[in-house]
């Protein structure tokens, strides 16, 4: 785990919300948390994989993958606390 110092933290909100906000980690902490599987997978996985596998093994071509529990507060919760601007939609 890295070591960072939680109480210098800041999660900084702004743009197309109803007004700008600036979150501590002690503030963010008393929202609900929900656990999440995550599978991910190595972007080395490429397509002549896909194509033709022949001769290599499962390891070597699907292998490269890793399932973690992330935990923490999702960003849909955060927002709704201060709004998002009409408009804002999401997508770039």
């Amino acid at each position: 785990m890295p070591l960072i110092g939680p109480a210098q933290h800041r999660l900084v909100i702004h743009g197309l919300v109803t007004q700008a906000r600036e979150f501590t980690l002690d503030y963010l902490t008393r929202f609900p948390s929900v656990p999440r599987l995550q599978i991910l997978e190595c972007l080395g996985h490429t397509a002549s994989e896909w194509q033709d596998p022949s001769g290599q093994s499962v390891q070597t071509t699907r292998g490269l993958l890793s399932c973690c529990e992330w935990t923490g507060v999702p960003l849909a919760t955060v927002l709704d606390e201060f709004g998002v601007a009409s408009g804002a939609n999401g997508s770039s």
